[in-house]
């Protein structure tokens, strides 16, 4: 697991979402962290969405797609954000975006 933020931090999206529920470069703020329930060790990250797909389908660990949780929140892989005050400057914002997004 490679986050650096933690409940109630600021975040931005590095890599936009295949389904486009966030975008690349958007803040928002770390409502809650859950660790998934099979044996990848990823986080899922809560930025205050609600599911507009099939809930069984955004709960999924991105790794091996068990079932992590379906209750109604979009739950995201949580390294597909950076906390934002760790960022210096803009330059350093564009360098993030410009790196490969690991899942």
């Amino acid at each position: 697991m490679n986050i650096d933020y933690t409940i109630g931090d600021d975040i931005v999206s590095i890599k936009t979402h295949a389904d486009s529920e966030h975008k690349e470069g958007e803040l928002f703020k770390c409502l809650r962290l859950l660790p998934s329930n099979c044996n990848c060790a990823v986080y899922m990250v809560d930025i205050g969405k609600k599911c507009t797909l099939n809930a069984e389908e955004i709960g999924k660990c991105p790794k091996c797609q068990t079932i992590i949780k379906s209750d109604g929140i979009a739950w995201f892989n949580a390294t597909s954000f950076k906390k934002l005050d760790t960022l210096v400057n803009i330059s350093e914002l564009t360098e993030i975006l410009e790196q490969p997004a690991f899942n």
